[in-house]
């Protein structure tokens, strides 16, 4: 099998992950696998599709892999942080989400792991900073303004939050 069929069964395994048939992406990515092991989009979305199965071992397993061969991609330190997230590893959670941000400053999905991190631990302060440094590179990334509207329902009240959500719909 070619790269090519590998990049395909990868697209492949995206259209079936959105459209919420994880158990067809998971064989898509897995063929891409197959033909391409270290096919990095697929390791992706395999690892994707891990978290939305709450397999948590198995989607370490792909971030490791992941952080071998390509451990200067914020896409692989947010795997793991994700991951570790949900194991409640979150002084590792949080060294990764970081690491995904000193990669790549300017990529505001970064910020938002970081900042979900934070919010996990109850570090709303924390959450808040990382949205901030977000949304001053990306001030058109809704999901950071929805972000900041959670962290100040749950902080300061509906009020204080709703032009943060009202911005997000826009």
């Amino acid at each position: 099998m070619s790269a090519g069929q590998a990049d395909q069964l990868s697209t492949n395994g995206w259209a079936l992950f959105r459209a919420g048939n994880i158990a067809g992406a998971v064989r898509e990515f897995s063929a891409a696998l197959a033909a391409s092991p270290e096919h990095v989009d697929a390791l992706i979305g395999l690892g994707q599709c891990h978290l939305n199965r709450k397999d948590y071992a198995a989607g370490d397993g792909v971030a490791q892999t992941l952080l071998s061969l390509a451990p200067n991609l914020p896409q692989s330190h947010r795997l793991k942080s994700e991951v570790m997230r949900h194991r409640r590893k979150f002084r590792q959670a949080i060294s990764h989400a970081e690491e995904a941000v000193r990669l790549d400053p300017q990529d505001p999905v970064s910020y938002h792991f970081l900042a979900v991190v934070h919010f996990d631990r109850k570090k709303y302060r924390e959450a808040l900073a990382a949205i901030e440094r977000g949304r001053k590179i990306a001030p058109w990334y809704a999901v950071l303004a929805a972000q900041k509207a959670l962290v100040l329902l749950e902080t300061k009240g509906a009020k204080a939050a709703e032009p943060y959500a009202d911005e997000a719909l826009r």
